[in-house]
């Protein structure tokens, strides 16, 4: 009697210690081929988040690092809170007020502010639309109000 494709490569030795019942009846798993269907991409929440942390990691290298540059604290949330102002096919772009460390919660003004696009993945920046000193409340990407009054 032939054995199954998979108790064929079992060593001898094995075969003879009475260890197949213990090996499961399944059929070995299939080989991945060119041409199959991918994988779902992640939900929305999962590439969202993922822009999110790459976006506020850019803004704090590209400022001085996290010594000297803290991100507004819309940033800190997985959904992107006020500093999400786009997403649509071209990616999620942010726009992400700055400044030294513990500016927002000593309620100052940001002196940073930083404008991002990152890919529908969240695993690309895009572009760096603006970084520099804060502009005049009409040139801003979207009006927000408690973030800059």
């Amino acid at each position: 009697m032939a054995l199954p494709f998979r108790l064929r490569h079992l060593p001898a030795a094995l075969l003879g210690l009475g260890l197949l019942v213990a090996l499961p009846a399944t059929p070995p798993p299939a080989v991945a081929q060119s041409g199959t269907a991918s994988p779902d991409p992640p939900p929305l929440q999962s590439r969202l988040s993922r822009a999110v942390t790459l976006a506020r990691a850019t803004a704090e290298a590209r400022n001085g690092g996290t010594g000297a540059y803290s991100a507004a604290a819309c940033m800190q949330r997985g959904d992107g809170g006020d500093c999400l102002i786009e997403d649509g096919d071209d990616g999620f772009v942010f726009w992400i007020p700055g400044g030294p460390p513990g500016w927002q919660e000593a309620g100052q003004r940001p002196t940073r502010e930083t404008v991002i696009r990152v890919s529908r993945d969240g695993r690309t920046v895009l572009a760096v639309l603006y970084d520099g000193a804060p502009r005049p409340w009409k040139q801003h990407p979207k009006k927000r109000s408690g973030l800059w009054s």
